[in-house]
């Protein structure tokens, strides 16, 4: 039986990150990625050992076990683009007959036609995996916006040329979070930094947001809120 790698499903929670930040939402964590970077604060989600299989129908059955009068589902990773995309493209549909608003996480190293069926789309590249060609195929996407991470000055630079290269979409920053180290006292002592620092910035004063991670902020470094 051809199946989606979840990792797990959660919620209801807040959506804690980006254009859609403190709206309630269901998650869905799919199983693996092709990025694997060392900061990344779901690290859980890259090993396919983890987790459960399910059919689009079951995903969704598992979704509505948990919660069925939230219509909005984010899904993220790891990379949900590394699935098959027969099965997202079935999930998606499922999904959009039931009334869900759809909420996509990426890295932007792949893109899939189902993307586009998705109501809104964060795109969150990093230096080390910047891939030109399918930022430019999400750029022209409405529903997309960018997010960068800041850690240092490498992600400041990678928003820069964001901006630079696509003026039209918005770009939000966020506040990077060390898992193991960071609390949400250390967190807002970077956000106010990174408010500032962005600010006195003349190639950053266009982004849409600066925001931090308001999840973190209100339960601490959890997994499944």
């Amino acid at each position: 039986m051809n199946c989606l790698q979840v990792c797990e499903v959660f919620g209801p929670t807040i959506q804690g990150e980006g254009l859609q930040i403190g709206q309630p939402t269901m998650f869905v964590r799919f199983q693996g990625c092709d990025s694997r970077c060392s900061w990344c604060d779901s690290p859980y989600s890259w090993s396919i050992d983890q987790g459960f299989s399910a059919t689009p129908k079951e995903l969704l059955t598992h979704i509505k076990n948990l919660n069925a009068n939230i219509k909005r589902v984010t899904l993220t990773g790891g990379n949900p683009l590394i699935q098959n995309t027969a099965l997202m493209d079935e999930f998606i549909t499922l999904l959009k007959t039931q009334g869900y608003s759809i909420a996509l996480e990426t890295q932007g190293t792949l893109y899939n036609d189902w993307v586009t069926a998705c109501d809104k789309i964060a795109v969150s590249p990093k230096p080390n995996t910047y891939n030109q060609e399918n930022l430019d195929k999400f750029s022209t996407l409405h529903s997309v916006f960018f997010k960068v991470v800041i850690f240092g000055q490498p992600d400041i630079k990678l928003a820069e040329e964001l901006l630079r290269k696509y003026p039209n979409t918005p770009l939000v920053l966020q506040v990077g979070n060390i898992i193991g180290a960071d609390t949400p006292q250390t967190l807002m002592q970077k956000y106010s930094k990174l408010v500032e620092e962005t600010l006195n910035n003349q190639a950053l004063q266009q982004v849409t947001a600066i925001l931090p991670q308001l999840h973190v902020l209100a339960y601490g470094n959890k997994r499944g809120i």
